[in-house]
């Protein structure tokens, strides 16, 4: 991928256990280009979605 991920990134997908070289090149782009702040919300987003049935989180994302 040309795009360098960004460190907060980085530490997401591996908190996630998501290899980088798994996601397809838009996702990639979309990636690297989020702020921490919106990392930050992605992890809220998660926690919030735990007992939602999968069906749900699948959708939401």
């Amino acid at each position: 991928m040309a795009t360098e991920l960004p460190p907060h990134v980085k530490k997401y997908l591996d908190d996630m256990e998501v290899s980088a070289d798994a996601l397809p090149q838009d996702a990639w782009e979309t990636f690297a280009s989020l702020s921490g702040g919106e990392i930050l919300l992605l992890r809220k987003l998660r926690k919030d979605l735990e007992k939602a049935d999968v069906d749900v989180v699948i959708k939401v994302h």
